[in-house]
Order: structure tokens, then C-alpha cells, then sequence
């Protein structure tokens, strides 16, 4: 028996829709697989924007002491946090303690919450790459390195310190001096009448 030409018609139409609805799933498992991996990238942004941030660095207080200074400017707690010190640097060029042998170098902190610091006075602006009976006692040059963790993620971090760059530098006087200045002046004209 041969095939009438509606049947024909139909067999095509079948198969064209069978076409069509092959492509439309191939589409369509391409747009499901592009917007998985847009939620990903997503998803690891926001990670990433949520992870504690960890900075080590130098700052000068208003006296010229400077100081070295950690900070967690992230919005999350870092966990297990453990500092090492690969020199020796003995604050204001005493050579009896070590910055090295404290406790911050040598056990894990537990916690370090977001927005916290700490602070380790090093020496004022003099005291700087200071020698004693031969030995550096306050490095101009030294590196942290910080190791931590962050949900099921471990940072590894290596902050080199150069404190050679803020030598010959100055810092402006704070508002708040100045106004004690003024302040200390009247109180003298006062005592003095």
C-alpha cells in the first residue's frame, strides 16, 4: 500500500515539530547552563564581598612613633588566624624582647572580629634601622605573613613592611593639638591677670 499524501504531511509535521522541540530543548538547557553559572559567579562575588580582609602596615601616630598595625576591614570575623615575623624587631631598639617572640607570633588567635586591630608601638623615626653590638635591632624592611581562615576557605598572606619610604617624610599636626595649644595660651593670659 503506498502513503497517501496526508499521511506524508503528517509524518513531516511530526518530524518537524520533533525538530523543533529538540532545538527548543537544546536552547533551553543552554540559557538553564548560562544562568547557573551567572548565579555562581554570583554567589562568589558576594563571597568574596562577605570574607574578612586582613591588611598589615605601618602607621605614625602624631608623636612619629611608628607602629605596626593589623586590621580586619572586612565585614566577617577571620578564624585561626597565625602571624609570623621573619626578622627580628625589637621596639625602640630594646634588645632584650623581641616583637618576634610575642604571643601574636606565635599562637593562633581564635578569632580576629570585623573592624578590629591591633596595634604593636615599633620605634620613633630615630630608632629606625638602629644597630646594636652589631646586630639590626629595628629592621627598616621585614615581612608578615598571616594565614586565616573564612568558612570552609584558608588565606595565605605575605605583607612586605618598608619603612625606609616615611623616612624624611612629615606628618601635619592633628586639629585637636592645635586647638589644646590655643587653649593652654588662654588659660595662661587668665592665670596671669
Amino acid at each position: 500500500r503506498s502513503a497517501m499524501p496526508g499521511e506524508v504531511i503528517g509524518v513531516a509535521i511530526n518530524g518537524a515539530l520533533a525538530a523543533i522541540t529538540a532545538i527548543y530543548a537544546f536552547f533551553t538547557y543552554k540559557i538553564l547552563r548560562a544562568n547557573q553559572r551567572v548565579a555562581d559567579e554570583m554567589a562568589l562575588q558576594r563571597r568574596d564581598f562577605l570574607r574578612p580582609v586582613i591588611s598589615v602596615g605601618p602607621e605614625f601616630d602624631d608623636y612619629l612613633v611608628a607602629s605596626l598595625v593589623i586590621k580586619n576591614g572586612g565585614p566577617s570575623p577571620a578564624k585561626n588566624l597565625t602571624f609570623s615575623l621573619d626578622k627580628d624587631f625589637f621596639p625602640f631598639a630594646d634588645d632584650r624582647d623581641s616583637l618576634k617572640s610575642h604571643s601574636i607570633f606565635n599562637h593562633p588567635i581564635p578569632i580576629l572580629s570585623a573592624g578590629a586591630s591591633l596595634r604593636f608601638d615599633l620605634a620613633q623615626g630615630f630608632n629606625l634601622g638602629k644597630e646594636k653590638n652589631g646586630k639590626l635591632v629595628t629592621p627598616m624592611e621585614f615581612t608578615v605573613t598571616a594565614q586565616y581562615e573564612y568558612l570552609d576557605q584558608k588565606f595565605d598572606e605575605i605583607f612586605p613592611i618598608d619603612l625606609k619610604q616615611y623616612m624624611r617624610s612629615t606628618r601635619s599636626r592633628s586639629m585637636q593639638v592645635d586647638e589644646l595649644e590655643q587653649i593652654r595660651k588662654a588659660l595662661e593670659k587668665i592665670s596671669n591677670k
